[in-house]
């Protein structure tokens, strides 16, 4: 996924350039449709991984996405004509929109309590470090379509892998199936873990999510809007802040500004930063609070931001929220370049900084804690009243 993020930005000189090593070249308008086209394949991707989790399970979805990655690169490694080139873009679009809803969730399902904040902290970790490796390899490798090449292979490898894993439990105890939920419990926590008392548990979670199943009119009760305009404002605000057309756009940046060192050096060293605050933020989610970390660092974001939402209609929320972030994120990525001739790159930059200011000040006054409150008391902060049941009353991890 982060691949697919930032492989337009090593990619996208040289697929400008007008070289006869390649019989494949773009305009610039061109190109900005290439850049901002994965981000509208991950709202279509978002969407369906949020039927298919239920559907074909948390695992499943991973595994039908996986291929579908693999195309994508394929497709943009022999393409021979524009549409072919925004065809595979597309394609790892969805599958990244896929696996965003996908892996976090059968990440947080398979991990213990302990721990759940860590692991669930790791897929951003991994998005960083994604960027990072094809800004690496794209300062050491000169063709755009080797280079698609070069990631074709980790889909490959995530499908093997993944193929060893056992499904969700929660996933398996909502289709009835208690022994393969048992074993894929003592496959994740020991093989002879006790696995009586979690299984109890997921059971009754099961159930009173049945029982308390919502649709998306139930967010338009107060106590359940005012956490999803909270989200999507801190979402909304951080994608104009143009995050993620920057991404896409790091080596051109760079090669206008007219610094002495490489343009690829320079959006590498960008991008290690970004992991070393991602890891950062990560490790102290716990210890700092979500808001104090969100204030200094959107990448919290992702972590954090769904315990704000009532269990009822976490699932319609979190589901729009993505949809709507991805389509801010191709909005602002395709309109980058036009902005960038419209307004100067001062007047840009300044338009994205004020943003930023906004985002900063939205989350300090407006974003509540949520560490060591319980469900309940999240709730209660909008107005919500409490929910009985174990499930709810315990207090939020990460």
């Amino acid at each position: 996924m982060g691949a697919t993020l930032g492989y337009s930005s090593p990619a996208g000189p040289r697929m400008m350039a007008n070289s006869t090593s390649d019989d494949l070249t773009v305009t610039l308008s061109q190109f900005n449709w290439v850049s901002s086209s994965p981000s509208l394949g991950g709202v279509a991707g978002g969407l369906m991984a949020g039927a298919g989790v239920d559907f074909v399970g948390r695992k499943g979805v991973i595994l039908v996405f996986s291929p579908v990655f693999f195309l994508g690169w394929l497709m943009i490694a022999l393409a021979r004509d524009v549409a072919m080139l925004l065809a595979g873009r597309l394609a790892c679009g969805l599958a990244a929109g896929a696996v965003s809803i996908a892996v976090p969730t059968f990440v947080g399902e398979i991990a213990s309590p302990d721990i759940r904040g860590l692991l669930g902290s790791v897929f951003q970790v991994m998005v960083t470090t994604g960027i990072l490796s094809v800004y690496v390899l794209g300062a050491a490798i000169s063709s755009w379509r080797i280079l698609a090449g070069v990631f074709a292979g980790l889909p490959v490898l995530t499908f093997v892998a993944v193929l060893f894993l056992k499904e969700s439990p929660l996933y398996l105890v909502s289709k009835g199936k208690e022994d393969e939920a048992a074993a894929s419990l003592r496959f994740f926590r020991g093989k002879d873990y006790d696995a009586s008392d979690e299984l109890q548990v997921l059971k009754e979670s099961l159930e009173e999510s049945r029982q308390r199943k919502a649709s998306a009119k139930d967010l338009l009760k107060p106590h359940n809007l005012k956490p999803f305009l909270i989200v999507l404002g801190v979402f909304l605000l951080t994608q104009f802040s143009g995050i993620t057309a920057i991404l896409s756009y790091m080596s051109s940046i760079f090669q206008e500004s007219g610094s002495n060192l490489p343009d690829d050096l320079s959006s590498s060293i960008i991008a290690a930063v970004m992991v070393a605050v991602t890891l950062f933020s990560s490790a102290l989610v716990d210890k700092a609070g979500r808001k104090a970390l969100l204030v200094t660092s959107a990448a919290t974001m992702a972590v954090a931001f769904s315990e704000l939402f009532s269990p009822e209609v976490k699932g319609v929320a979190v589901s729009l929220v993505q949809v709507i972030n991805w389509s801010t994120a191709f909005l602002t990525t395709l309109i980058f370049a036009p902005l960038q001739t419209s307004l100067g790159d001062s007047g840009m930059y300044l338009l994205f900084s004020g943003l930023c200011a906004l985002a900063l000040v939205f989350s300090a006054f407006l974003v509540p804690e949520t560490k060591g409150k319980t469900l309940q008391e999240i709730a209660a902060h909008f107005g919500g009243s409490p929910v009985a049941g174990s499930s709810q009353g315990r207090r939020t991890e990460g």
